[in-house]
């Protein structure tokens, strides 16, 4: 019943457009952190490709737009510790900082800057966004398949990083083999199998295996770098569905 007025409110509170929605239940605000981070990585693998392709500009603009809508609401999240807010808060405005001065003095001549100067900023935001996802999975019991989805779009996104690092050759991938692609992709794989087991997923899977079944070749062979927005724009479709899959999930959870 405590669930049932909480929703409720929510539901008749004014509609914010940001990735934060006002949250008052915990799920709310896991869901929330696990879009934020979506749109964190999204935003940094089209900034790291915007010298191979002008339209990745664009798309990291709107990306940090999203991002830049959750600072002022993280303060407002009495779900997380003091010491989480502060961090998340604090590590955020690094990161913006970093990303839209970027953005800012965007020019396809001097081709990407985002490795060199913002990967700090971005990776911190990374984990400081991890760590109230996995204080919350523990204290709210969040199921074992809603962690597999989300751990599954860590992976696909990872990948997709990492395919973008190659085509630019940061220092991050310069040890890369085709053993260490091998693997992520097996990983990625195995994931979409355990994900296929559950009875209400045939529909989710099958977009999601002709979406991985698209950018799967150039990601995970170590001599194809090419079309680094393509990967990146199927990449970002195929974690989206999966992400819609994950929100169902919770909503079941609350409503059970």
């Amino acid at each position: 019943m405590k669930y049932l007025v909480k929703k409720l409110a929510l539901c008749l509170a004014l509609f914010i457009p940001s990735a934060f929605s006002s949250a008052s239940l915990p799920t709310d605000t896991y869901e929330d952190l696990q879009n934020l981070k979506s749109n964190v990585r999204a935003a940094y693998v089209n900034a790291l490709i915007v010298d191979k392709d002008s339209r990745a500009h664009a798309k990291r603009v709107a990306f940090i737009n999203k991002i830049d809508a959750t600072l002022d609401k993280i303060e407002n999240l009495t779900e997380l510790s003091q010491k989480h807010r502060k961090e998340l808060s604090r590590s955020l405005s690094i990161y913006l900082r970093s990303a839209k001065n970027e953005a800012n003095t965007y020019d396809i001549n001097l081709g990407s800057r985002t490795f060199s100067n913002g990967y700090s900023a971005y990776s911190e935001l990374i984990e400081h966004i991890y760590a109230p996802i996995q204080t919350i999975e523990v204290s709210e019991n969040i199921p074992k398949k809603s962690i597999q989805i989300y751990a599954l779009l860590d992976h696909i996104a990872e990948a997709v990083e990492i395919h973008g690092e190659r085509i630019i050759k940061t220092k991050r991938v310069a040890k890369l083999t085709q053993t260490n692609l091998d693997a992520m992709c097996a990983t990625i794989e195995s994931g979409l199998e355990d994900i296929a087991k559950y009875p209400d997923s045939k529909s989710v899977i099958n977009k999601a295996s002709l979406k991985w079944g698209f950018i799967k070749a150039p990601i995970c062979n170590l001599d194809q770098t090419s079309a680094p927005y393509t990967i990146t724009h199927y990449g970002f479709l195929l974690t989206d569905i999966l992400r819609k899959y994950a929100t169902d999930q919770l909503g079941n959870l609350v409503t059970s």
